[in-house]
């Protein structure tokens, strides 16, 4: 899972209070080490001895380094600023590893949900084009029977019949035959007919017209759709 830039300064900046806390702790620390009497410690000297003797907090030790003074208010306040810090800083480092383990979860899901759509439209696209081959081999079958017709009888059926089967049925039949018994049909009908047929034919040359094209650059004639000689 990738994580975005802020994350690793949040990691840092984290990692830098946590090395300042343990600095503090550490000084803490030596400070009461320094306070507690060893065992082989003299016996403590009567108060007016005390007073004669008392030096400054910074004496040297026998060791020959001086003796830590305690943290101020200053610095307790300051540590305890830093803890608070800190632990607002870990629980925004939890909500930003929650938030992108969601995310993580919803592009899981949302990737699964893209590839049984792009299944459910391959199965759609193969139905729709079995039912357009079940379709034309529909139509070419009415065109042979319509052919074998008389011009006139066919005629009487194409005044009646359904516009869609109609344009269809004239879209592949031989362009003579059709000539022939559209002049038989109502002459109104026979106007309206020829309209959307040339409208049909339009729309369909325009949308394969890049089609039609690429055997144009290689120097082969390229055949007109649904036109039968």
């Amino acid at each position: 899972m990738r994580l975005g830039p802020g994350f690793g300064l949040l990691r840092v900046t984290m990692a830098a209070i946590t090395l300042l806390l343990l600095v503090k702790t550490a000084a803490l620390v030596r400070v009461a080490a320094a306070s507690v009497p060893t065992a082989a410690s003299p016996a403590r000297p009567a108060p007016t001895a005390l007073a004669q003797s008392a030096a400054p907090s910074a004496a040297p030790l026998p060791s020959g380094r001086a003796c830590p003074s305690a943290p101020s208010a200053a610095e307790l306040a300051l540590l305890g600023d830093l803890r608070s810090r800190k632990a607002g800083l870990d629980q925004r480092a939890a909500a930003i590893a929650a938030r992108e383990q969601a995310l993580a979860a919803a592009e899981k899901q949302l990737s699964s949900r893209l590839a049984e759509l792009k299944t459910l439209r391959k199965q759609i696209e193969t139905q729709a084009a079995a039912r357009r081959k079940a379709a034309s081999a529909d139509t070419m079958r009415l065109v042979k029977v319509y052919e074998a017709m008389k011009p006139a009888d066919a005629a009487t059926i194409f005044n009646d019949l359904d516009r869609n089967v109609l344009l269809a049925v004239l879209d592949a039949m031989n362009t003579r035959r059709a000539a022939a018994i559209l002049a038989a049909m109502k002459p109104q009908r026979a106007r309206l007919v020829t309209a959307e047929l040339a409208t049909m034919r339009a729309k369909r040359d325009a949308l394969l017209l890049p089609t039609a094209a690429q055997p144009a650059a290689t120097g082969k004639p390229a055949a007109k759709p649904g036109t039968r000689g």
